[in-house]
């Protein structure tokens, strides 16, 4: 069986936000995640950091944008829903200790969802992007271990909902907002100054440098600005200021895709997972020295 640990980094690899979760519990760790789910991470090195300082924490998964989980209670709503749409049982789903399953898809653009259905459906919820967690493999309650039917897969690589299942539900089709452009003098000028902030980040600064400065270029994607030239852009300046390469694409990947859905919110670190941190960087500086 994974270590928590390994199973979290696993999950946020694929590009979904995890959370670090008491023992035995549904609770986030407080001083660990001080915002609930808003303190979720895809960024390896928060997380490492997380279960370094609570090894047998439980993991929660967040469903990053354009994915939903149904959560279905028990059994006979999960086999009853299956029945109508079988083309589920091949989408990523998990059991719960309590004979229930979270099922993952991929929702069409265009389409929100609201957290109910009708009486003509098995009774489950919708959990959307950034309003609710899930608790998945190797996590643990009193009850029983969560454990995966169908592994889970890279939000691209999810199956859409069926249309069918949108006509039954209660939801909203909406048109996106189409954010005012900016010239490419300016995108370019933005994005130049947020390379610079990275690129000359303090040591034991640098990560959530990135992480900030990639949330806020983020936000500037619906307004012009290209996402490839800002992921080089942004992978430059990381490399140049002595960050892993892969630990920067992380932090790049889940910058950007926060700041497009909530330009420029990203939260200070807990005061100890800082601190951990900053003394991770402090001995890679002596060694590099």
């Amino acid at each position: 069986m994974h270590s928590s640990m390994t199973a979290a980094l696993e999950y946020a690899s694929m590009g979904y936000p995890v959370l670090p979760v008491e023992s035995e519990s549904k609770r986030p760790i407080a001083y660990l995640a001080p915002h609930g789910l808003h303190s979720a991470s895809t960024n390896p090195r928060i997380i490492s950091a997380w279960y370094r300082l609570e090894p047998t924490a439980n993991v929660a998964v967040v469903p990053p944008a354009g994915v939903v989980i149904l959560d279905l209670d028990s059994r006979a709503s999960w086999e009853s829903l299956t029945r109508s749409f079988p083309a589920l049982l091949e989408a990523p789903h998990s059991h719960t200790p309590r004979g229930g399953t979270h099922c993952y898809l991929r929702v069409p653009s265009g389409v929100a969802l609201r957290a109910c259905s009708t009486g003509s459906l098995p009774a489950f919820e919708v959990k959307r992007s950034g309003l609710a967690y899930v608790l998945e493999a190797p996590s643990r309650t009193e009850r029983g271990a969560y454990s995966w039917a169908v592994p889970l897969r890279r939000p691209s690589e999810l199956p859409l909902m069926p249309y069918a299942i949108l006509a039954r539900l209660r939801v909203l089709v909406t048109k996106p907002v189409q954010a005012d452009r900016l010239s490419d003098t300016a995108l370019r000028a933005r994005l130049e100054q947020a390379a610079h902030q990275v690129r000359h980040a303090a040591p034991g600064s640098r990560h959530v440098t990135l992480i900030r400065q990639a949330a806020r270029v983020g936000s500037l994607l619906p307004r012009g600005l290209d996402a490839s030239s800002a992921r080089d852009a942004l992978l430059r300046a990381a490399l140049d200021a002595g960050l892993p390469r892969h630990e920067a694409e992380a932090a790049i990947r889940w910058g950007l895709e926060r700041g497009k859905d909530t330009p420029a919110l990203v939260r200070e670190l807990p005061p100890r997972l800082r601190l951990w941190i900053n003394r991770r960087e402090r001995l890679e500086v002596r060694r590099e020295g």
